[in-house]
């Protein structure tokens, strides 16, 4: 079943899965993982706890990715309360499962709740979390001001606690991924030092060599109406 899922097709898997006299955890997780739209993956999720079927790790954090509009917070709600309730809430994978459903959602209060709680954050908790600001309204400027502290930071400028400060103290360094996130909320804001700022330290820490990180600075410097930046960017990216 797992080979044909993966494959993309699920019809067979789903026939076997029926024609089945017993399933456990795995053939469950297997349909589960198959489907392609939020409502027949949570409905699934449904049956398979009428059934009893006990969730567990991988069974959390794919209905997790699940969640992704704001009809299924409820679901997510519930969700969360059964990994606490199951003691599941210290895993980093269902953490980092519940920051993205919460970031996807707009759920900035739970998702950063759910950050601060967790023993140990990776990048993908930290990407998450930041992605979360970067796409919500004036949280954006969280997600910029917090990058600019950390650059800041050997600059003499007043420290504060912020995102990133804690992040370069826990050994998470950014990705391009992060800065993605960071160039994306400078856009919407139309932060025009903001992102020069974030341009200058991306060539410096080597990132500007990263395609995705190329093209969002094209796009960032095309909607501060500042065309010759843009040129700049695509020349060089053609050029590496």
């Amino acid at each position: 079943m797992s080979m044909y899922t993966k494959a993309g097709q699920f019809d067979g898997p789903l026939l076997i899965f029926e024609t089945m006299c017993y399933a456990d955890l795995v053939s469950w997780n297997t349909i589960l993982s198959g489907f392609r739209t939020s409502e027949g993956a949570l409905n699934f999720a449904h049956r398979m706890n009428f059934n009893g079927v006990v969730f567990y790790l991988v069974t959390y954090t794919t209905i997790l990715a699940f969640c992704a509009d704001h009809e299924d917070f409820l679901f997510g709600l519930q969700l969360h309360y059964l990994i606490f309730k199951s003691g599941l809430d210290g895993d980093i994978f269902v953490g980092n499962a519940l920051i993205s459903m919460y970031s996807r959602l707009r759920r900035l209060i739970e998702a950063r709740s759910v950050f601060d709680e967790m023993a140990n954050e990776d990048l993908i908790s930290w990407n998450a979390i930041l992605s979360g600001y970067s796409q919500e309204g004036n949280h954006g400027l969280v997600a910029i001001f917090v990058f600019i502290e950390m650059v800041a930071e050997g600059m003499g400028r007043r420290r504060c606690i912020s995102l990133f400060n804690e992040m370069r103290l826990d050994g998470v360094y950014p990705n391009d991924v992060t800065f993605v996130g960071l160039i994306h909320a400078v856009s919407i804001r139309k932060l025009v030092e903001e992102g020069e700022m974030i341009h200058g330290y991306c060539i410096k820490t080597g990132f500007l060599s990263k395609h995705n990180v190329c093209n969002s600075l094209i796009t960032m410097y095309a909607k501060l109406e500042s065309m010759h930046d843009s040129i700049e960017v695509f020349e060089e990216l053609n050029i590496m």
